[in-house]
């Protein structure tokens, strides 16, 4: 295939397609910088566990953005890699309107239109811009692969900051790591990948290390020499996904 030919099958990031200026028409200017958008270093997740490490909105998603990129190049991934990064840090923007509602609420107790409805209406007053980015990205032709490598990249930031939780003592949250570890497979496994076979390779190459690597208490301490007597946690945790 020659360049022309590569230009035409590949999906034009969201900068090269260009916005439609009609889609920033407010009632007031859509800021570039937003206040609201500070809110997200403050926002916790985990907000009914305890946990050691505080974590936040933006600290998940440079870590998620991070993850994702890795993913994609792995994967070989041929989609707009500009768009699956913009929405990897602004995926979860949602909670500078809702904060950090845990997942059985979600299930159960809300009307999933109606507080669709409110969120959209809020962040169409609140941060604009960030709104209509996400619309225009979501629009794309390879959105559902960008949904599903941020999902993969977001529950392995889950399972690193649970693993990290447990490295430094926190035994409240280690119930919650074989939960951690079945969402990521299912999520691995879902990747846009040309086989299954290479999913498998690449968990093997990649994930399983770091996993191994993520629940070794002295990786966190940066100061200390790793040894060959540093030994990982035994998280009780398959050692092949198909175990």
């Amino acid at each position: 295939m020659d360049q022309d030919q590569d230009q035409e099958a590949r999906e034009p990031s969201l900068s090269e397609r260009g916005l439609d200026p009609d889609m920033f028409a407010t009632a007031r200017p859509a800021k570039r910088f937003p206040t609201r958008m500070r809110a997200a270093s403050i926002l916790p997740r985990w907000s009914l566990i305890w946990t050691v490490n505080r974590d936040t909105v933006s600290s998940h998603s440079f870590f998620v953005a991070y993850y994702a990129y890795e993913i994609a190049s792995l994967l070989e991934w041929d989609g707009p890699m500009e768009d699956l990064l913009l929405k990897a840090i602004l995926h979860d923007m949602d909670e500078l309107v809702t904060g950090d509602i845990v997942a059985p609420v979600k299930r159960r107790i809300i009307d999933e239109t109606r507080a669709k409805e409110f969120v959209h209406a809020k962040m169409r007053e609140l941060v604009p811009r960030v709104y209509f980015l996400l619309e225009a990205i979501d629009a794309g032709s390879r959105s559902h692969e960008i949904d599903r490598i941020l999902k993969a990249a977001d529950r392995l930031d889950a399972m690193f900051f649970a693993q990290m939780e447990v490295g430094m003592g926190n035994r409240v949250i280690a119930s919650r790591l074989p939960l951690c570890y079945e969402k990521l497979v299912d999520a691995w496994f879902d990747l846009p990948a040309r086989h299954e076979s290479q999913l498998q390779r690449l968990w093997d190459d990649h994930i399983k290390p770091a996993i191994q690597e993520h629940g070794n208490p002295a990786a966190y301490d940066i100061d200390k020499p790793r040894t060959e007597e540093d030994e990982p946690v035994d998280w009780g945790l398959p050692a092949r996904v198909d175990d």
